[in-house]
């Protein structure tokens, strides 16, 4: 995530081990047999194409054993050509963010095939898939209503996230920008140097004048010469406890960290916004 913590003339920069196969006490293994395919064009080889069916074939086990996954403000918009390789990264992302807060234990490759249709290919790939279902649910009482204000902005604006709990919880926030060929890193954006007290017991904006009593900025950058527009993420992590956490991991590590919290503690909150020239 490309945002500027400000203070006076001082700028600070923040961002976002394998998963392994760590089964949480609060959860029950379910296996399942599901599909996955992507169609693509000569610019996409044969190997990106089956990894994006391969990550559409956990994102369906996922859908399966915990319902749609992905609410209309979470969602990506793939807007490139069909076949493309740009399209192709923004279908693997797309399914990479989904699964970000899932639980997928062993994946196993049963069959691929390579269709050759008009002027495309399709890889179809199918999967004996091990999900990872926690026998306790999310409390309640860990919700957060959450308002960006917008989801389309400009390079050069301030991004200002309007939160509400119903109760005093412990709130963190990280950021996800997806790297071409892998999903890179998660940075933690709230609690910072800035302002550090994550409990949030009402209303409140973030950034708002710091806890020392300075104000800063969150500022919005794109930076990518050859892209219009970028997509970034944002994860809302609500918790009952004051949790420790780093200032960044690798995606697949902080999926195993949000799996180390019982179900029962955690909530996770997704959003998605665009930034434009």
């Amino acid at each position: 995530m490309k945002i500027l913590y400000i203070l006076v003339a001082v700028i600070f920069l923040f961002p976002g081990l394998s998963l392994s196969e760590i089964v949480p006490l609060d959860s029950e293994r379910v296996t399942l047999t599901v599909a996955g395919e992507y169609r693509y064009g000569p610019n996409v080889s044969e190997q990106e194409a089956c990894r994006v069916a391969v990550q559409r074939a956990k994102e369906d086990a996922l859908r399966r054993v915990f319902g749609e996954i992905v609410s209309a403000d979470e969602q990506f918009s793939c807007r490139e050509k069909s076949g493309s390789t740009e399209n192709r990264q923004c279908a693997y992302d797309k399914s990479t963010w989904s699964m970000i807060d899932g639980e997928i234990g062993n994946a196993l490759q049963k069959n691929q095939f390579i269709f050759d249709e008009q002027g495309a290919k399709r890889c179809w790939v199918e999967l004996s898939v091990e999900v990872l279902r926690p026998t306790k649910k999310p409390s309640l009482e860990l919700d957060l209503k959450v308002n960006l204000g917008s989801y389309q902005y400009k390079s050069g604006d301030n991004l200002i996230i309007d939160v509400t709990p119903p109760k005093p919880i412990y709130l963190a926030i990280f950021s996800w920008t997806p790297n071409s060929g892998d999903p890179g890193v998660v940075g933690k954006i709230f609690p910072n140097p800035l302002d550090n007290n994550s409990l949030i017991s009402a209303r409140r904006k973030i950034p708002q004048k710091a806890t020392n009593g300075v104000d800063y900025e969150f500022k919005l950058k794109n930076d990518e010469p050859k892209k219009d527009f970028i997509d970034e993420y944002l994860i809302f992590v609500i918790t009952k406890k004051d949790l420790k956490w780093m200032d960044e991991y690798p995606y697949d590590d902080f999926r195993l960290r949000l799996r180390e919290i019982p179900g029962d503690e955690k909530r996770t909150i997704k959003r998605a916004y665009r930034i434009f020239k």
